[in-house]
């Protein structure tokens, strides 16, 4: 369909459609060209952004574009754009969606329910409780943060050989060490309760 113009001609008419509101995606649909074609004028970062986007759009999972874009998976993930994406420990790349049980937001939720449990704990005079692994969770999470969590939980993980003997050792759920090893972590299986 593009055949019959040259690049300036291209240019002009990708501009004029930006101009009416309509966004590059739509554009080169219309166009019948690839979101990384040149006309869109795209340079540095922006160029290899709309390069990862046209080989997701034709359907090439994020792996398979770091290896023909011979970036790390890291990369290619961040300027994907899309923080719900993460890398699992032995490789593959899982979604956390915003509103899950297991997303980020939810974990700091139930940190502030366990910061008030303690409180109440010590108000009541209790002076020791000893936490289910869900509440372990909740601590380790509350203490390193959701990656530094993650990575204690894969370092453990790397010396223990799998999922099982990791989970005893730190006193956390087994969905958890699981769910680090293949990138979902934190898991709607691992979203600590507390009771």
């Amino acid at each position: 369909m593009t055949d019959n113009y040259d690049t300036e001609t291209l240019k002009a008419i990708i501009q004029e459609a930006k101009r009416q509101g309509f966004d590059d995606k739509r554009i080169a649909l219309n166009l019948g060209i690839a979101r990384d074609n040149s006309a869109f004028g795209y340079v540095g970062e922006d160029q290899m952004k709309a390069t990862i986007s046209e080989f997701h759009r034709r359907g090439i999972h994020l792996e398979g574009i770091a290896d023909r874009m011979d970036l790390p998976l890291e990369e290619v993930l961040r300027l994907h754009g899309d923080a719900d994406l993460r890398i699992g420990l032995h490789g593959g790349v899982w979604v956390a969606r915003p509103g899950a049980s297991h997303h980020e937001s939810n974990i700091l939720k139930l940190i502030a329910l366990g910061r008030k449990r303690l409180a109440a704990d010590e108000a009541g005079g209790v002076i020791w409780h000893n936490p289910n692994s869900n509440e372990t969770l909740a601590l380790l999470v509350d203490a390193l943060g959701l990656e530094g969590t993650r990575n204690l939980i894969a370092s453990v993980m790397c010396r223990a050989g799998n999922d099982e003997p990791t989970a005893a050792a730190l006193h956390i759920p087994e969905a958890a060490a699981m769910a680090v090893g293949v990138g979902s972590f934190p898991t709607s299986e691992t979203a600590p309760t507390l009771q």
